[in-house]
């Protein structure tokens, strides 16, 4: 081969790899955004204690487990000490301080590749989560770690794969909205959805999920689908926090096993809220 030849290759794949930097680096301030939004809505919307903010940020067994696989316990402990040893009286200074000491830990994500390809093997064939922000509603764009059949709506029967493209709210379950709040925050959502045509379905893991409300906006239940135990307990724990002073009536506090999957299948979202 030419000595050009062989600089030109060379060349190319210098060039190559740039626009990957470059597309890793937008994806990674984009990630960035969207934690520092819903870093700030949490702190807003949560009780906070002293020396408990790790909890209150990544308040599942399952993130936490997702975390220590990807970026190995010892450094996720050294997280958990430093979140918890933040003051938590303002929590407009707290917002920067989270976020000057999880955004390495988020970088590594997206430029270390022995932890990139820990994320890889822990998610299998799935895509990496990609959070969002819509209103006042959050959730994720992911893989489906279910197989389920959407019965409802006018696209008739919507069979969903494990590892299809899913929506995944975080139902607001501190929150005392009323039916006509949730909808328009829906229609926020909807707007996203009609971006992403890879999306078959959105669902919400929720104790709603099991009362007509959920059933009213269109949501079909899913009570065979399994919900993991700490997402199970943190929703729980979350919606009597969010009524401690003004307890539920006799007979309608929420029950485990009300936490359920529901879900509505593409075309039926954006019929109902665009």
């Amino acid at each position: 081969m030419a000595p050009e030849s062989v600089e030109h290759k060379e060349e190319l794949e210098q060039a190559s790899l740039q626009n990957e930097e470059v597309k890793l680096e937008a994806e990674y301030q984009k990630s960035l955004a969207v934690l520092r939004d819903n870093i700030s809505y949490k702190l807003s919307s949560r009780e906070l204690k002293e020396g408990r903010l790790f909890d209150a940020l990544f308040n599942t067994a399952e993130q936490r487990n997702q975390l220590e696989g990807v970026c190995g316990v010892q450094e996720i402990l050294q997280l958990e000490r430093e979140l918890n040893s933040l003051p938590i009286a303002d929590t407009g200074d707290l917002t920067d301080l989270i976020m000057e000491r999880i955004a390495p830990v988020l970088r590594r994500y997206y430029f270390d590749p022995e932890v990139a390809a820990r994320a890889q093997q822990i998610e299998g064939t799935r895509e990496p989560s990609e959070m969002f922000r819509a209103g006042q509603i959050d959730g994720y764009i992911s893989g489906s770690p279910w197989e389920f059949t959407i019965g409802a709506g006018i696209a008739g029967e919507v069979k969903v794969m494990v590892a299809d493209s899913i929506m995944e709210l975080n139902w607001p379950e501190q929150s005392r909205w009323g039916l006509q709040a949730v909808k328009e925050s829906l229609k926020e959502v909807a707007k996203l959805l009609n971006e992403r045509p890879e999306i078959k379905a959105v669902v919400g893991v929720s104790w709603m999920m099991a009362h007509n409300v959920a059933s009213a906006i269109g949501f079909e239940k899913f009570p065979e689908l399994p919900v993991d135990a700490g997402k199970r307990d943190s929703i729980m724990s979350m919606a009597l926090a969010g009524r401690r002073d003004k307890p539920y009536k006799p007979g309608k506090q929420p029950k485990p096993t009300d936490v359920m999957v529901g879900a509505m299948s593409r075309e039926e979202f954006l019929r109902r809220f665009l």
